[in-house]
């Protein structure tokens, strides 16, 4: 192919010279690469992470406000009233209609069910 001793001692030079700079080409593009995908990914990773605050930040006030929502519900005299009577309506289910307390709780479950989901 090549007879490398044919060339002159400057053809060998600026060969040695032109393979090393294109080898260094070769390394420095690779590098940037390397470089470049590693930045990429570092942004991606800080949104996301800027993602997951917002997020979990939303989560807390929803939670908390559900929270003040059901304190004040509860606090509620007719929330107290109808848990009052659906305590007493349930304990006279069962003398009321001579079933048993197992079948008194089936029959609330129930019912509590269709009222829920209606």
């Amino acid at each position: 192919m090549f007879n490398f001793r044919n060339f002159s001692v400057g053809a060998k030079l600026i060969l040695l010279v032109t393979s090393n700079l294109v080898l260094l080409a070769v390394i420095l593009v690779g590098f940037s690469v390397y470089k470049i995908s590693a930045g990429l990914e570092f942004a991606y990773l800080n949104q996301l992470t800027a993602v997951k605050t917002a997020k979990s930040d939303e989560l807390k006030s929803l939670e908390n406000n559900l929270s003040s929502l059901l304190v004040s519900l509860a606090a509620s005299y007719s929330t107290k009233e109808a848990f009052s009577e659906l305590s007493e309506g349930f304990n006279n289910l069962s003398s009321d209609a001579g079933v048993g307390a197992d079948e008194a709780k089936k029959c609330f479950g129930f019912l509590l069910q269709q009222l829920l989901y209606q």
